[in-house]
């Protein structure tokens, strides 16, 4: 059978220029050709024209837009880019990889591509949907194979393709993150062969670093060093995710990934309010993310800091606890968003509430950086802090990632 894989817009859809590699999709690709299935695939993000890592600039891009107007003309770029595949590859099975953003632009392309083809099948993946006995069985199958880079050649840009994932699986849970129901809290690593030969296809394909995705490279020690070690061979710089904790019980890795050519690490805080901390199930203390700050900064390693603001139960000293924390972190760079109750999370079935007060918002809303979402009529977080604090706590990171004056408790930000 000719199968299609397409993913869907949205950052494109609101401007934002924006170059994912949807791994996931990309394996199942892998397992459909090793089938015998034809198969092409169709990465619709590609395309936006607004080139900016600035928090405020893609909230404002987003708030300029209106997304369901925006979505439903027929003449946008990439419905027309829809229906030119459809018409030419004339596919038995059009099947999507969507978060939940990408869901609305999702339906309007069934809608096309059923005008072209009314008797296509259609298939739906990625981590919104609960995926029906055939998609649960190729991404189960999939998830072992290696993407199929070659399937967006032309598409992608080089630098892309250097996302890597080493390890399936994470063994914690927080509240916020629907990882522990997709892929189970149980940790599994890729061989460490396998990880060479993603890496150097990678490299093969143009990517001028590596990005190793996964949350957990530094939860075991041994694995970590393994990694490194990996990366140091191959000679590309590299980058990658940390925890504050792991950071604490094993600091030497800090300089030993320097040493390996580790570019830069990105660790969530999320918040520097304890009891949000604890409602989350972060297993983080304030004291350890300053600790590890310090381990990073005497090893000179470059570190980006992810937070998010609009919990239900945030308050607005919990805010302001979370700017002390910046304050004493000084961090090199800030990466933020507003909480989205996303489904397949705790925080999605803990707080009924507010996932119905969500829901009065089509789901191309539903996005950390639409600051339209959860708002109430005056402007307010639906059950989170208020208009003032929310303000004040994106000022600050455009400050700090600006290395300007914040009106906090420092005036500089080294």
């Amino acid at each position: 059978m000719k199968v299609l894989l397409v993913y869907p817009p949205i950052f494109r859809v609101v401007g934002l220029a924006s170059t994912p590699l949807p791994i996931g999709m990309l394996q199942v690709g892998q397992w459909l050709k090793n089938e015998g299935h034809q198969v092409e695939a169709l990465n619709l993000e590609i395309g936006g024209e607004i080139r900016t890592s600035s928090i405020a600039r893609m909230r404002q891009a987003y708030a300029e837009t209106d997304l369901p107007a925006t979505l439903a003309d027929p003449r946008a770029p990439w419905r027309q880019e829809m229906r030119i595949k459809i018409e030419s590859f004339r596919p038995d099975i059009l099947a999507f990889s969507c978060a939940t953003e990408q869901m609305d632009a999702a339906a309007l392309l069934v809608e096309d591509a059923r005008e072209i083809l009314p008797g296509i099948r259609i298939e739906l993946g990625g981590s919104h949907v609960e995926p029906n006995d055939w998609v649960r069985r190729i991404g189960r199958e999939a998830l072992m194979l290696d993407p199929a880079l070659d399937l967006l050649s032309g598409q992608n840009p080089p630098s892309s393709f250097g996302a890597v994932l080493t390890s399936l699986g994470c063994p914690f849970d927080c509240t916020f993150c629907g990882s522990p129901k997709r892929y189970g809290r149980k940790l599994v690593n890729y061989p460490i062969e396998q990880v060479r030969s993603r890496v150097m296809a990678a490299k093969e394909a143009g990517a001028p670093y590596i990005h190793l995705m996964d949350d957990t490279v530094t939860i075991q020690k041994q694995r970590a060093i393994e990694l490194a070690d990996l990366m140091a061979e191959i000679g590309l710089p590299w980058r990658t995710q940390t925890r504050v904790d792991d950071l604490c019980r094993n600091p030497q890795l800090a300089a030993y990934f320097r040493d390996a050519g580790c570019s830069q690490l990105t660790f969530g805080v999320e918040s520097g309010s304890p009891n949000i901390l604890k409602a989350t199930r972060k297993k983080i203390t304030r004291e350890q993310v300053l600790q590890a700050v310090d381990i990073l900064n005497d090893a000179g390693v470059p570190y980006t800091a992810n937070f998010m603001i609009g919990f239900p139960n945030e308050t607005d000293d919990d805010v302001e606890q979370t700017l002390d924390l910046m304050d004493q972190m000084r961090p090199s760079r800030v990466l933020a968003g507003s909480v989205v109750p996303y489904p397949h999370t705790e925080l999605h079935d803990a707080f009924p509430d507010f996932t119905d007060a969500a829901r009065r918002w089509p789901l191309c809303q539903w996005s950390p950086f639409d600051p339209r979402f959860l708002r109430d009529d005056n402007g307010g977080r639906i059950q989170g802090p208020s208009v003032a604090a929310l303000n004040r706590f994106f000022e600050y990171i455009d400050c700090i990632n600006n290395h300007a004056p914040t009106p906090g408790t420092f005036s500089t930000v080294s």
